[in-house]
């Protein structure tokens, strides 16, 4: 598998910061930092030199399914199916029930209906549904509108487990949805209720119109991988790329998302939570040990809208987190690593989004245990946004608690007329650790709220900003921050200043890992 590589280009750090010491080397090499003391070592390790990052290492190997699939034909227990096979998947599946191996035949099988399996897999014989050539490593959305796809409705899995589903289009195409009048036609979701340890591997998915491309409800240890989801076109919905939901009581452990495309949904990855009368259960339940990691979440100019002077957009996050975990344990943190988002906008109500201002995260409600690490956030009005104290939670007995960010790289936060927190890197009204991060290119780093309870801000850089302000930063002493590195800030408060650096140098990265991998370069030379 082609490894999607992240390069931080001899990338950096810092040639005299104050309270070090540089020298150059007599053969005229380049001059040598000293660190002088631990904090300052423990900020440039995770940047300094050359990195990669590379296919989360939670990845279900691809190596396992054709091994797997290899076996199953030595055994007999694999069956190869092309459109005119069966009329319908119930048909198939119940002439087929002791197969291990469904290999299917390029071709459209969209006339058999939504793939609902009765029966499921174990852990040493996991159930394969793939494209006929298994090791065929071409993503299926390199091969949309040709002759080479295998084309699918839908997949909906109802309490079954031990599935995997590899190289294959999804692209539903009879299911109706209206707005303001004017009829959408596209796919339905593709669900996990109450279904777990299924693998979701090298798919393309495009065009859905209900709620959840990828919908998890109730269900746990499934992998979503390696894969693409887009909408083709403007379809003017509030509809999430991956819905997570949990029931009052329940929860849903151990789901990963990782190394996929996902583009021009309204939101990219949704943790919900939903109190509404009339439910038999409430949807409050959480998401412990759950992984989002490697995945590029973007929006493209067809969902961007000029209205007067502003870009808004038909959409409203990358990420957006409304529940973590309510467990404290180390093994159940809630974990969003190593991800690129970018091109989000103050939303345009008017085709589609509730409302956003923008942010490419956005954690709140009682989203705790959570883990935000290596993540690269640029071209948004605002960063991440930390936001306690909403009144529908109010008598839950829930908080916000226990957020770290660490490693994380936010650029280009851009000014607008929409949003008076528009150009804030970070954004946090709950109790936040902040350490090793870097801000830059942000009208204003980070805002810290007044209700904002004990946040700490640890060996941060922030450069190339307009200010620094701190609201009633004077009032709100149980926030401390030390040995943080602040560059070319144009107004910033003398009193938050610990350390400056400078002589940087531009960080050099990868994009796009399936659709078409392009390199992106973020301007952070200072001179």
């Amino acid at each position: 598998m082609n490894n999607c590589k992240i390069s931080f280009l001899a990338f950096f750090l810092i040639v005299g910061i104050i309270g070090c010491k540089s020298s150059k080397k007599k053969n005229g090499t380049n001059p040598t930092v000293h660190a002088t003391d631990k904090s300052e070592q423990a900020f440039l390790k995770p940047f300094i030199g050359k990195k990669s990052f590379k296919m989360s290492p939670e990845t279900f190997s691809e190596n396992i399914i054709i091994n797997k699939s290899e076996n199953y034909e030595r055994m007999g227990l694999s069956i190869w199916l092309n459109p005119s096979s069966f009329k319908s998947w119930e048909e198939c599946l119940k002439k087929n029930k002791g197969k291990k191996l469904f290999l299917l035949s390029p071709g459209d099988y969209r006339n058999w209906g939504n793939f609902k399996p009765t029966f499921s897999g174990n852990k040493d014989q996991p159930i394969i549904l793939s494209r006929e050539n298994v090791k065929n490593k071409t993503h299926p959305y390199k091969l949309k509108g040709s002759n080479n796809e295998v084309v699918l409705k839908a997949i909906k899995l109802s309490n079954t487990s031990y599935w995997i589903f590899n190289g294959l289009s999804i692209k539903g195409n009879d299911t109706p949805y209206k707005h303001k009048g004017i009829k959408y036609i596209g796919g339905s979701s593709n669900s996990f209720v109450e279904s777990h340890h299924n693998v979701f591997n090298r798919c393309y998915v495009e065009n859905v119109v209900t709620p959840g491309a990828i919908k998890i409800y109730n269900s746990s240890f499934n992998t979503i991988q390696n894969s693409v989801f887009s909408q083709e076109k403007l379809i003017p919905s509030d509809i999430t790329a991956f819905l997570l939901i949990a029931e009052e009581g329940i929860s849903t452990r151990g789901n990963k998302i990782l190394n996929n495309e996902i583009i021009n949904w309204n939101d990219g990855i949704h943790t919900l939570r939903q109190i509404l009368p009339g439910l038999k259960k409430q949807r409050t339940g959480d998401f412990p040990a759950t992984i989002i990691e490697n995945n590029d979440i973007y929006i493209t100019p067809l969902l961007h809208r000029k209205k007067g002077t502003e870009m808004l957009a038909c959409a409203e996050n990358a990420i957006d987190l409304k529940v973590g975990t309510y467990s404290s344990k180390k093994e159940d943190v809630f974990i969003v690593k190593n991800n690129r988002m970018w091109g989000f906008r103050y939303s345009d109500k008017s085709c589609g989004p509730s409302g956003s201002s923008g942010e490419a995260m956005v954690i709140h409600r009682v989203a705790a245990n959570i883990l935000l690490e290596g993540n690269i956030i640029f071209d948004c009005p605002q960063g991440i946004a930390i936001r306690s104290g909403n009144p529908a939670d109010k008598d839950s007995g829930r908080k916000m608690e226990k957020i770290t960010l660490k490693n994380n790289i936010i650029f280009d936060i851009n000014k607008t007329d929409n949003d008076k927190f528009s150009g804030t890197g970070l954004y946090i009204s709950a109790p936040t650790k902040i350490e090793n991060n870097i801000f830059g290119k942000c009208e204003t780093p980070f805002y810290i709220a007044l209700s904002s309870d004990k946040s700490t801000f640890n060996n941060n850089l922030f450069y190339d900003a307009k200010n620094i302000t701190w609201l009633s930063y004077n009032g709100n002493k149980k926030t401390r921050l030390r040995e943080n590195i602040f560059v070319n800030i144009k107004k910033v408060d003398q009193e938050l200043i610990y350390k400056t650096g400078r002589h940087t140098q531009d960080l050099n990265f990868v994009v796009k890992q399936w659709s078409g991998k392009k390199s992106k370069t973020l301007k952070v030379k200072l001179p």
